[in-house]
């Protein structure tokens, strides 16, 4: 397992749906339920996120940027 910079392991006691669980590691191929436990929240977060951003655009005060390209140069190619 790759841990992050400043990242630490905790052991905790989890009651899970054992038929759910059963469901995910095959639908992930995954073989640990430890690998499991960490997909769905690196999943969650990932998505909370992307919800979060998707409902503040708009709201940030940054200019628009627009990229001008030169014309091509016909004699070029």
């Amino acid at each position: 397992m790759l841990l992050k910079p400043f990242s630490y392991v905790m052991q905790i006691i989890l009651n899970l749906d054992e038929s759910l669980l059963a469901e995910a590691l095959r639908l992930t191929n995954l073989s640990t339920q430890e690998e499991l436990v960490n997909l769905a929240l690196q999943e969650l977060v990932r998505s909370r996120r992307k919800k979060i951003f998707s409902t503040s655009q708009g709201k940030f005060n940054s200019p628009r940027v627009s990229i001008i390209r030169p014309a091509r140069d016909s004699s070029c190619c």
